[in-house]
């Protein structure tokens, strides 16, 4: 940590007077430390031109992140100059906004990460087992929960024709793919495996879930645990897709809200901003467990490339 005297002081006291997350600080201090040891400086006294550059090294691809990073360094920063720390006794962070943090985010890692449903449909035939083609058109499609909890515990009696009831008290309506996977996967005792090039066939646990656990899996009531398995099936399809490097669960929920306000404005014939600005933005957050309403203005400033 650059200045790490200074910087652990400041982090003492805010950790102790604000909310501040514990350790969220050392991590965003730590981040700079090479950026800072180049340049020769503290973060502070950095100019607009070097703190866009650092923003750019760090590759990401969450605007709502660099303005929470900013919000901090900009504190930060005011702290210093009472300190009398700062070169040039000014703030360059009140100069970023949300235009110029929006050149910072990685658009390339965005654009291979967000698929609409053809381009999924497409991605999910290389799958072998229905189970996986399931969970993934079910995040796609809103049903996730904390820990995944909607995915591992539904059940095909939670269905109503399109409509679904979730473990969190939450009801969507769904595809009839995904309705139809959901009957494919319940009714498949059999998983269809591949490492290092070689195939082996599994079976599931004898469960009434639509997403059974492999015959060697220990039941348990642990959220957290079943969430893993979850997500540790997402991440090897991820791989076996080929889309790995650039995919995560998020993402694929990114998609699946990208194509529900494009398929609802069509429906509705009006335009994206419109239905953001609507109370058709309501819709969204709803199927999703979203705060787009609260964030439409940089939701809308980052997919609006996506968007109708």
């Amino acid at each position: 940590m650059y200045n790490e005297e200074i910087k652990k002081r400041y982090i003492l006291e805010k950790e102790s007077t604000t909310n501040t997350p514990v350790g969220y600080l050392n991590n965003l201090f730590s981040r700079a430390a090479d950026h800072e040891m180049r340049l020769g400086k503290d973060i502070s006294s950095f100019t607009v031109h070097e703190i866009v550059d650092f923003y750019k090294i760090l590759n990401l691809t969450s605007q709502e992140m660099l303005v929470v990073m900013n919000s901090h360094l900009s504190l930060y920063t005011d702290w210093c100059l009472k300190q009398n720390l700062v070169f040039d006794c000014q703030n360059h962070f009140f100069e970023i906004n949300h235009d110029l943090l929006q050149t910072c985010i990685n658009t390339v890692a965005i654009k291979r990460s967000i698929y609409s449903r053809a381009e999924l449909y497409n991605k999910m035939e290389g799958l072998l087992n229905p189970s996986d083609a399931f969970v993934m058109l079910a995040v796609f499609e809103g049903i996730r929960g904390q820990d995944s909890c909607e995915i591992f515990n539904l059940k095909m009696s939670d269905f109503n024709g399109n409509k679904v009831k979730l473990c969190t008290g939450r009801e969507i309506t769904v595809s009839d793919d995904l309705v139809q996977l959901a009957k494919k996967s319940n009714e498949t005792m059999e998983y269809y495996a591949v490492s290092n090039g070689s195939q082996r066939i599994y079976r599931f646990l004898e469960e009434d879930l639509i997403v059974k656990n492999m015959y060697n899996a220990v039941p348990t009531t642990d959220a957290y645990v079943n969430g893993q398995r979850i997500y540790r099936r997402l991440q090897r399809n991820f791989e076996y897709l080929g889309i790995k490097k650039w995919m995560k669960i998020s993402s694929l929920e990114t998609s699946g809200m990208i194509d529900y306000v494009n398929t609802r404005c069509k429906e509705l014939n009006i335009s994206a901003f419109e239905f953001l600005y609507s109370d058709y933005v309501c819709e969204l957050d709803d199927k999703y467990s979203s705060n787009v309403k609260r964030i439409k203005a940089s939701w809308y400033r980052k997919y609006k490339g996506y968007l109708v």
